[in-house]
């Protein structure tokens, strides 16, 4: 199987080059780029690359971390569609407690605020159309409408999604949060349901009108690998609501995050030789234009988050030249609605063929995230493997990362990342045996409870 050939590969590889490596930056370190609002970084793993091999590896990785709220800065007002499962299988606690937060949503929202509210089965309701919550009365009807939602039918997830995007596009302003929440707790059933099709629509979407959508999934039955990809691709956060009581905790999640974001449509661009091929982007989705450009969508950022993503070039060795990787950024301050730059940068990795000087001269931090986005992709291939029902293959691929990670943090215990990665592939190993022997509700539970952990940990968020 090819993608267990290139992952022993690459385990050899970093493997070799973590051993006796210093703790150097690369000579292509960019110099730091800080705004008042986001700080940026980018580095190589080497300013070289070995000329002589078939062919060779580049790893560039780009780190934004946003900066604290200003204290004297009121938040951005936000434009919001919440668009609520209301199908047959939310009967009961589901339900009540997804009304519950809704309520408390419309309690805590600002009086500038704007929102909608759609409900979803197998038909779609307008429950109401985007309204200001200036006024009490507006409140008030809202949450008596709150009231009034029941259980019934199907799940329409797009058609209740895209209503939702209609509703935040039809009122959308530019000093505004436009945001979609989408929950959901089962299989898509009705309407368009293809996995590819629902990826598609919301980047086109997130592209064309700069609405992002975050996605919630409770309990055990819903298919947490779709509200994770439409959440990525969607431009914002994905949540594992694991019992029905936390439903409202995790809205005031949500909503304390929408009310610090700081820098909205980041993107970066990112420009290199044409023979140059981006093999893998680890962290986030990514467009590509043209055979030498890609861009990186990092969306939202609220204060004092991080986000990082891990670019894989491959240069073939017919090319023996530098190679010239231009790397530009620009945000829109959710504060005065302005786009700025903060990145314009070239980085130059040079042709070698003295392997020793090559192995001297890695980057220790970013051979640290290669570690960990391919331990993190690694975990991630191996559940979705075992979804599919190759539980042997997945397993061994559980175990190989095991063993690749294993000395890693023997020699790195002070790296909490690693950690983190290594004691959630352990988890799982140890769990598994276990729920073998359990329902189907308890294999389901822990299937989930591992990747919304794996999701985290690759968005460089708090488990």
């Amino acid at each position: 199987m090819r993608y267990i050939t290139t992952y022993q590969v690459l385990l050899l590889t970093l493997s070799t080059i973590w051993i006796g490596m210093g703790d150097l930056w690369a000579q292509s370190k960019t110099t730091d780029h800080s705004t008042n609002i986001l700080q940026f970084n980018c580095h190589t793993n080497n300013p070289y690359f070995l000329s002589h091999q078939d062919s060779s590896s580049i790893y560039l990785y780009i780190e934004l971390a946003a900066g604290a709220y200003p204290e004297d800065q009121p938040p951005a007002p936000l434009n919001i569609a919440l668009v609520m499962d209301r199908s047959g299988s939310m009967a009961g606690a589901k339900l009540d407690y997804a009304k519950e937060a809704t309520k408390f949503m419309i309690d805590n929202l600002n009086n500038e605020d704007l929102l909608a509210l759609i409900t979803y089965d197998h038909e779609i309701d307008l429950v109401s159309s985007t309204i200001p919550l200036k006024n009490s009365k507006n409140r008030k009807r809202l949450k008596k409408s709150v009231d009034n939602i029941i259980d019934r039918g199907g799940t329409n997830l797009c058609g209740g999604m895209l209503e939702g995007y209609e509703q935040v596009r039809d009122h959308y302003k530019e000093d505004y949060v436009n945001r979609v929440l989408l929950m959901s707790d089962g299989y898509a059933n009705r309407g368009i349901t293809d996995p590819i099709r629902l990826r598609d629509t919301v980047q086109l979407i997130n592209k064309k009108d700069q609405i992002n959508m975050s996605t919630f999934g409770l309990g055990a039955d819903f298919d947490e690998d779709l509200l994770e990809l439409l959440a990525d691709y969607g431009g914002s956060n994905y949540y594992f609501i694991h019992k029905a009581s936390l439903v409202p905790e995790v809205f005031a999640q949500e909503l304390k995050y929408l009310k610090t974001v700081v820098a909205k449509q980041t993107l970066v661009n990112i420009e290199f030789p044409s023979h140059v091929i981006v093999d893998q982007v680890y962290g986030f989705p990514y467009w590509q234009p043209s055979t030498n450009h890609i861009t990186i969508p990092f969306n939202d950022l609220a204060a004092e988050e991080k986000k990082a993503a891990l670019i894989k070039f491959i240069v073939p060795q017919a090319h023996q030249s530098d190679v010239e990787i231009q790397i530009n950024g620009r945000f829109n301050n959710a504060f005065t609605a302005q786009d700025s730059v903060f990145a314009n940068q070239k980085i130059v990795v040079k042709p070698i063929e003295d392997v020793e000087q090559y192995e001297a001269s890695h980057t220790k931090m970013i051979t640290q995230e290669q570690h960990l986005f391919l331990a993190n992709a690694m975990l991630a291939t191996a559940l979705l493997e075992m979804k599919k029902g190759n539980l042997g293959e997945g397993i061994q691929m559980i175990r190989e990362n095991q063993k690749f990670m294993q000395p890693l943090v023997k020699a790195n215990p002070s790296d909490t990342a690693l950690v983190n990665q290594y004691e959630l592939n352990k988890y799982y190993i140890d769990e598994w045996k276990v729920v073998q022997s359990k329902s189907d509700y308890k294999k389901k539970m822990l299937e989930k409870v591992v990747k919304f952990k794996n999701y985290k940990l690759r968005k460089k968020k708090a488990l």
